[in-house]
């Protein structure tokens, strides 16, 4: 179940049984908190009200959050950097597919030899649409269907990984530290054989390529995440959702499968706070050896 934090400065007898259309966040500009890690930050009020966030999403599709004034400050809010980016993604993506193509029919053929199901992985992610109110850039919660070569049985139950990602956010990992942390389940047993081999080159992400031309997610972003993981966000948390998730992103290329909850929150808003296209193409960049030295997800 989702749970969301509105912080705001009403008393509660003014509100009874009161339930925001929409939540609005503000920060101050990162500037004012250089140096500060994300997860250092605490959001202060005078009033909490705890929205079900599930309610919210079935009888309203999306959910605005807005930044009344960082905005401006961010390059990556920006109308010149939103279509640039949109127009690197769709260039490279495109060059790639033809590229691609008959790499992914063969894995998807593979796929279907080594065990029974279909070659595609689909699955509900949390998501984001940049729109423009009164001068104001908001970003909506939405989800969309995220593409991905099947590396587990037909029909595995997620029942498994949503308990890992509950220990995993609450730092009930043996160890916790980032030394140990590791948001993937190091010994799952509903992964395939080839499936392994798809996770360790991240040849399984290759789908996703087709919700980058969709407009659902970039090239360089936060990781896409299931709505069960957005339950377990804290109320700084949910600045990761200002951007487009990526099929790559700074906690892919320097953490990989291991880092804490904590360290791949501060890595995610860090890149919503600095992004810009050279920072897009540095990241695109190191994914490459990063993928090929075999250093995803195991």
């Amino acid at each position: 179940m989702f749970r969301w934090y509105q912080h705001n400065h009403i008393t509660e007898q003014s509100t009874p049984n009161r339930r925001p259309a929409s939540l609005i966040f503000a920060a101050p500009p990162s500037g004012y908190i250089k140096g500060t890690r994300p997860s250092d930050i605490h959001y202060q009020s005078q009033y909490t009200e705890e929205v079900d966030m599930f309610e919210q999403l079935v009888e309203k599709p999306t959910i605005s959050v807005s930044r009344k004034h960082a905005s401006a400050q961010r390059i990556g809010d920006s109308l010149v950097y939103t279509h640039a980016k949109r127009l690197l993604d769709i260039s490279i993506t495109l060059i790639a597919l033809l590229f691609l193509l008959p790499v992914m029919i063969v894995i998807g053929i593979l796929i279907m030899l080594d065990s029974p199901g279909s070659a595609l992985f689909i699955q509900k992610r949390v998501g984001c649409k940049r729109k423009v109110e009164n001068g104001e850039v908001k970003w909506e919660i939405v989800t969309f269907p995220m593409f991905k070569f099947r590396s587990m049985k037909q029909n595995a139950d997620q029942s498994l990984h949503q308990a890992h990602i509950k220990a995993y956010a609450e730092g009930r990992l043996a160890g916790s530290s980032s030394d140990n942390a590791q948001f993937k389940l190091q010994e799952d047993p509903r992964i395939t054989r080839l499936g392994k081999f798809l996770r360790k080159t991240s040849l399984d992400e290759l789908p996703q390529l087709l919700n980058i031309v969709r407009g659902e997610m970039s090239l360089v972003g936060p990781r896409p995440v299931p709505e069960y993981e957005v339950a377990y966000y804290e109320s700084h948390h949910f600045e990761r959702l200002e951007a487009l998730p990526g099929m790559t992103g700074l906690w892919q290329v320097q953490g990989r499968g291991r880092v804490t909850f904590e360290e791949m929150m501060d890595m995610d808003i860090e890149y919503v706070r600095t992004r810009n296209l050279w920072l897009d193409l540095k990241l695109l960049l190191a994914t490459v050896p990063a993928a090929l030295h075999g250093e995803g997800a195991k």
